[in-house]
């Protein structure tokens, strides 16, 4: 009789094992980020650049995109107070990456010029995302920038978003591309460029691979709720032994 009891205890604790392990897997899969991850080397070339506008951004806007060498864009922005004078204009153009380039410190990735023209505020477009392509990584990286009119007569580009979202492997570690800012040092950078009225300022775009951090989710706690569970179990098991 005690070794039939045995044996049933015995029986229902492998179904409780075998119900908690797709259990587990299935939310610890859950758990991981829902962003593609790519294998990648860096290889040498050009990156490429490009802008995206959101046209339901602002139905006032009056803007216009082209592209420029190739491997950049540039965007007209806002509508000239008079006919004869330019809009605000940004451009950003790709550079040459050598395979060698260590990602994982600040390096030259793209070249900014921006130029402040007499526009109507109301005409321009408030936001617009900046894509870049490096050599030899397929993932595209989207960075959001946004346009300000300032108070003394200025105006500036600014980097609202610096982290892409694209997740990427690189000698078996997983990295975010991180838009540094803009700069013509990797050590005095800034996320603001900011140019005078009717005049022009350039900089570079510093970027760097940066190790990805990874949270624990909801999904997480109840994984480790299904470990604590079966634990239990095993507990009981020799308790009842």
């Amino acid at each position: 009789m005690l070794t039939l009891l045995a044996n049933t205890e015995n029986l229902s604790y492998i179904r409780i094992k075998l119900l908690l392990i797709p259990l587990v897997t299935f939310l610890f899969m859950n758990a991981m980020p829902c962003s593609r991850v790519i294998a990648a080397s860096i290889s040498g070339g050009y990156t490429y650049t490009h802008f995206d506008v959101d046209s339901n951004e602002n139905p006032n806007a009056t803007w216009q995109e082209a592209p420029h060498t190739g491997v950049g864009e540039i965007i007209y922005n806002g509508k000239p107070s008079h006919y004869y004078d330019p809009p605000t204009v940004a451009r950003v153009n790709g550079l040459y990456i050598r395979s060698n380039t260590d990602v994982t410190e600040a390096f030259k990735g793209a070249e900014f010029y921006f130029y402040a023209g007499d526009v109507d505020p109301d005409t321009m477009v408030d936001s617009f995302d900046m894509t870049i392509n490096i050599p030899g990584i397929a993932e595209e990286f989207v960075f959001e920038l946004e346009f300000e009119m300032n108070n003394d007569g200025t105006q500036s580009v600014i980097i609202t978003d610096d982290t892409a979202d694209a997740i990427v492997t690189i000698d078996g570690v997983e990295y975010q591309l991180q838009l540094l800012g803009f700069g013509d040092d990797s050590n005095d950078l800034s996320k603001e460029l900011i140019a005078e009225f009717d005049s022009v300022s350039e900089a570079d775009l510093y970027f760097q691979f940066i190790p990805t951090v990874v949270p624990l989710p909801s999904t997480g706690m109840m994984t480790a709720a299904s470990l604590c569970a079966l634990l239990l179990v095993q507990k009981r098991k020799r308790r009842n032994a």
